[in-house]
């Protein structure tokens, strides 16, 4: 189950990757071919970063070129590689593509 959360006192080796501003999301990250891991999607003003109990991934806000929405999780395309899949529901995804949308116009 995925939920807003404010960001409070974070790992220092994520706090060293924050640029202006973050918004967290706890949630897990899937992938066809791996098994879900939980952890939390940070959102910066330069990348997407997921810190999981079992995997990491950074994702440049320049190197997305588009996202879907699905009821249970959101889809981050990106110019290389696999998609990545982010277990959440439609609105918590609706508002990080929102925020990616904006932040990559700046």
């Amino acid at each position: 189950m995925s939920e807003l959360v404010s960001l409070g006192p974070i790992d220092e080796s994520i706090e060293a990757k924050l640029q202006d501003f973050a918004v967290a999301l706890r949630l897990e990250k899937a992938d066809a071919d791996d098994a879900a891991a939980a952890g939390t999607l940070l959102v910066t003003s330069k990348r997407l970063l997921f810190n999981g109990d079992s995997r990491n991934t950074t994702i440049s806000l320049k190197k997305i070129v588009d996202g879907h929405v699905f009821s249970d999780c959101v889809k981050i395309e990106k110019s290389t590689g696999k998609p990545d899949l982010f277990t959440m529901n439609a609105a918590q995804a609706r508002f990080v593509l929102s925020l990616v949308g904006v932040l990559k116009e700046h």
